[in-house]
């Protein structure tokens, strides 16, 4: 699962590139890099790995427009599993 593979700070273009294609997997990169709590600089590196251009405000407009995953709904399940991590439920 996409939620699983970000949340797990597995940063690895091998492993992102069994989860999707370059060009879509390299948008999600780029999306992590302006999400709190996860690394900038890491997450472009990994998108331009991924699909050499996508860190350009351009391309990744492009990706904006043609994804089928929706960032105002992904973001905010992402933040959950990350804080399901930080502190798992009790009992």
């Amino acid at each position: 699962m996409l939620v699983e593979l970000c949340a797990s700070g597995n940063v690895d273009p091998a492993e992102w590139r069994r989860h999707g294609d370059d060009f879509f997997m390299a948008g999600v990169a780029t999306l992590l890099g302006s999400v709190r709590g996860f690394d900038r600089r890491v997450y472009l590196d990994l998108a331009e790995a991924l699909y050499p251009g996508m860190s350009y405000v351009e391309t990744f407009d492009v990706w904006l427009q043609r994804s089928p995953l929706r960032a105002a709904r992904f973001v905010p399940r992402l933040e959950r599993r990350l804080e399901m991590k930080r502190n798992p439920p009790q009992g």
